[in-house]
């Protein structure tokens, strides 16, 4: 297990090798009271691995009650660029995964709840990157995701899961800095 570990760590950090880092805040999420930070790695000219780390921490009312509702999130994405001009910007697609770990903590009356949500999903949007190192990214994506490990209380934890149960949807508005252009 310690050689997978470290075996991992290293293929991470060899990632720079291959060209730029784009580390990245969504704004979007900032607005909303979370953080979500990434880094998009540049493979080649036309495709990258990037992963994302969020937290966000809200209230949410359902039923009369409410909750504390705290996520971890995990995103790891692999983007295709079409046309780059300055290599693994421009239009792209690609592909995501979530893991999301939730609680929900009663602040009135109700139970606790806690698990984990996975999802998969199809990525899409544009990435400007310019010559000072300046990244502006619009993207947006929609998936399937399914809770694991949730209370017994379904009408709980299906509200504070999604919209509509089952479905994953993600939209950024990133902003950052490339490194080694």
């Amino acid at each position: 297990m310690k050689t997978l570990l470290c075996t991992c760590v290293l293929a991470l950090l060899s990632l720079t090798a291959f060209g730029q880092i784009d580390a990245k805040l969504n704004a979007g999420s900032a607005i909303t009271g979370g953080i979500n930070l990434s880094a998009d790695f540049g493979l080649d000219y036309s495709n990258s691995l990037a992963i994302g780390l969020g937290r966000a921490n809200t209230k949410i009312t359902i039923n009369d009650n409410e909750y504390q509702y705290l996520r971890y999130r995990i995103i790891p994405e692999y983007r295709h660029y079409f046309n780059p001009r300055n290599g693994a910007d421009g239009l792209f697609a690609g592909a995501y995964g979530r893991v999301a770990f939730f609680e929900a903590e009663a602040i009135t009356e109700g139970e606790d709840i806690d698990g984990v949500r996975v999802g998969l999903g199809a990525l899409f949007g544009n990435k400007w990157a310019y010559d000072g190192g300046f990244v502006l990214e619009l993207n947006g994506g929609i998936g399937y995701n399914k809770p694991f490990g949730t209370d017994e209380n379904a009408q709980i934890a299906n509200p504070l899961l999604s919209l509509a149960p089952g479905l994953d949807l993600r939209l950024g508005i990133l902003v950052g800095y490339r490194f080694n252009r």
